[in-house]
């Protein structure tokens, strides 16, 4: 019997120009790297952000990436996760 989550991940919707990438490296991850499930959620997750992050609603040309773009996409989840509250914990 087919899996009818890989014929789910087939027929997704693109409806940002970063989904389609996002999808193609998604379906790397899994076919020809064989990750594990949660290590793949991990990645996409990540990616997602920094794709949406870098193209917006704009075309996507992975060619024009360079090294500044993932630093300052990785200071900036830097900064935000910094900025999160924290919990103290204290022995009593």
């Amino acid at each position: 019997m087919p899996d009818e989550r890989a014929h789910d991940r087939e027929v997704r919707i693109h409806r940002r120009p970063w989904e389609q990438a996002l999808h193609a490296f998604e379906r790397y991850l899994r076919d020809e790297r064989m990750l594990a499930e949660v290590t793949i959620i991990y990645y996409v997750s990540f990616v997602r952000g920094f794709l949406a992050h870098r193209f917006g609603d704009g075309p996507v040309r992975l060619s024009r990436l360079c090294a500044g773009d993932v630093v300052r996409f990785v200071q900036r989840q830097a900064a935000l996760t910094n900025s999160l509250p924290t919990c103290e914990i204290r022995a009593t």
